[in-house]
C-alpha cells in the first residue's frame, strides 16, 4: 500500500513515522542554474532551479537546508565530487520543479542525480525525490563506474523507477532509506562489498534491496515493509575484489536473503547468523 501523506506546517509525515522536509515559504532569491557548475550552492541562494542539465566536473558543495528543483527531462551529472551538507534539522532536498507549496509533484518529474564515471559523492542528510524519468532513478549511474558513493541519512522517495541504482567501485549507505519508488528500493553493482547499515525500505514496487555483484557481509539492521519483494537479492562472487575473509549475514527479521547465482571461491567463507532466512531464486543456483 502506498503510504498516505499529510501536510503540516513545516514537514511531511508518511504513515506517521517518516518525516520529510516540505518546501519552505519563499524567503530567498531564486537562483537559476544550468551547464557546468562548481563551488558552493548556498542557503542564501536557495532554491536553485535547474533550467538545463547540470554537469559537475570538478567540485560542488550544497549547503545545509538548500532546495534544488530540477525541471522535467533534466539531470545533475557528477563526474567530479559532489558533497551535500544536510542535517537532521535542515536536510538538503533535490527534487522536481513541481515540488513546492501547493504544487503537484509526480514521479518521473526529472531524470535523477547521476553518479558518473570516476565520481565521488558524499551525501549527508539529503532527500532525493520524484526522479526516475527516462527509466533512470533518483540516484543512478548512467555512464561508467562511480569511484565512491557515501550516503548518510535521508533517502530516495517517489521515483518512477528505482530509488537508487548505482554502478560503483565503493558504496556506503548508512541510516538512509528508499520509500514509495515504483521498482526496486536500492540496487547496486559494486567492485567491493557495499557497507550497509541501519537502512529502511518501505513501499517500493520491486525488491527492497538488490546487490547484483560483490556481496559481502550484511548487518541485522536492514528493514523492509510493504515492498513488492521484502528481501535482499544477492548474486555474484562473494567478496568481489576484497581480500579473502569470512563474511557474515546477520538475521534481518523482516528481510530474508534471496540468492541468485552466488559464488563462494578460494579461502572466502560465509557465516549465516541464527535466525536468518535464506531463499533461492528459481533462476539462480
Amino acid at each position: 500500500m502506498t503510504p498516505q501523506r499529510m501536510k503540516l506546517s513545516s514537514m511531511l509525515v508518511i504513515a506517521g513515522t517518516i518525516v520529510l522536509a516540505i518546501a519552505p515559504v519563499q524567503a530567498h532569491a531564486v537562483t537559476l542554474v544550468s551547464g557546468t557548475q562548481s563551488g558552493t550552492w548556498t542557503l542564501a541562494g536557495s532554491p536553485y532551479i535547474v533550467t538545463g542539465s547540470v554537469t559537475v566536473s570538478s567540485s560542488l558543495t550544497i549547503e545545509t537546508g538548500v532546495w534544488v528543483r530540477v525541471r522535467p527531462g533534466l539531470n545533475i551529472a557528477v563526474f567530479g565530487t559532489l558533497a551535500t551538507q544536510g542535517t537532521v534539522a535542515q536536510r538538503v532536498v533535490i527534487t522536481c520543479d513541481a515540488d513546492t507549496v501547493g504544487g503537484s509533484p509526480t514521479p518521473g518529474g526529472w531524470t535523477g542525480l547521476l553518479a558518473e564515471n570516476g565520481s565521488t559523492l558524499l551525501i549527508e542528510e539529503t532527500e532525493i525525490r520524484y526522479g526516475g524519468g527516462g527509466g533512470w532513478a533518483n540516484l543512478a549511474t548512467s555512464f561508467g563506474t562511480a569511484s565512491s558513493v557515501t550516503w548518510n541519512g535521508g533517502g530516495a522517495f517517489f521515483s518512477s523507477n528505482d530509488g537508487v541504482r548505482l554502478n560503483a567501485t565503493n558504496v556506503s549507505l548508512l541510516g538512509m532509506g528508499a520509500f514509495s519508488n515504483a521498482v526496486d528500493g536500492i540496487e547496486m553493482n559494486t567492485a567491493y562489498p557495499p557497507a550497509l547499515a541501519s537502512l529502511t525500505s518501505i513501499g517500493n514496487g520491486g525488491y527492497a534491496y538488490r546487490v547484483n555483484a560483490s556481496p559481502g557481509s550484511f548487518p541485522s539492521t536492514l528493514l523492509a515493509s510493504t515492498n513488492g519483494k521484502n528481501g535482499i537479492y544477492v548474486t555474484g562472487s562473494l567478496g568481489g575484489s576484497a581480500a579473502e575473509q569470512k563474511w557474515t549475514w546477520g538475521a534481518n527479521t523482516t528481510c530474508p536473503y534471496i540468492v541468485g547465482n552466488l559464488t563462494v571461491a578460494g579461502p572466502d567463507s560465509l557465516e549465516i547468523a541464527a535466525g536468518a532466512v535464506v531463499k533461492f531464486d528459481a533462476a539462480g543456483s
